[in-house]
């Protein structure tokens, strides 16, 4: 694919795997860090020290994520480091995204403990927000012994599509990062872009 143009990146969480990205000829590499929405890997090392960390050793480009909601973050990134950022959970709280109001509402709505870890035990963490199946999938991973074929049904995606298409919030599992704490709202001012005053909203006071 590299031979017609197209662009190789690697999403990466854990330490030993950057240097080995880069020795496989990725164009660049997306750092997660432990706060971010999906699965941050089992380090649980978060992105202030993986992006430096990551920066120190690396020479092609790389995307930090996890934790970054306003232009604060992608400067924070910039100078650990980085040469970009990915924004997910900040922007699924925007006007432009085609999820369901109520999921914007209650991203907006939640704070920086509003989520679970889940599948711990089974060493494929993931980070989804809190609600009633997720409380339950995290119940069942305590256990100790749990499998997938426990929470199959629960972690569907079936499910995390009807909350996210029709704003039924206890109806699935639905992928969410700690960003969340300081977003308060998904409005926007008159005559401006919606998604871009994301990024402005911060960006004066960040000089």
């Amino acid at each position: 694919m590299q031979r017609g143009g197209v662009v190789a990146g690697q999403v990466i969480e854990a330490t030993g795997r950057r240097i080995e990205a880069q020795s496989l000829g990725v164009d660049c590499v997306s750092i997660d860090g432990f706060e971010c929405a999906g699965h941050p890997g089992e380090d649980d090392v978060g992105g202030l020290i993986l992006f430096p960390a990551a920066a120190d050793r690396l020479s092609i480009p790389i995307i930090a994520s996890g934790g970054i909601a306003d232009a604060r973050g992608l400067i924070a990134a910039l100078a650990l480091g980085c040469d970009g950022v990915n924004m997910g959970t900040r922007f699924m709280a925007t006007v432009e995204s085609p999820i369901h109001e109520n999921a914007k509402k209650q991203i907006v709505a939640n704070d920086e403990r509003s989520t679970n870890l889940i599948f711990r035990a089974m060493h494929n963490t993931a980070r989804v927000a809190k609600n009633a199946v997720s409380d339950e999938v995290v119940a069942i991973d305590r256990r100790g012994n749990a499998t997938f074929a426990d929470v199959k049904d629960l972690v569907a995606g079936a499910g995390g599509a009807i909350v996210l298409d029709r704003g039924e919030m206890d109806a699935g599992i639905w992928s969410a990062g700690q960003s969340q704490a300081w977003f308060t709202t998904f409005r926007h001012a008159p005559n401006s872009s919606p998604a871009s005053c994301v990024m402005r909203k911060r960006s004066s006071k960040a000089g």
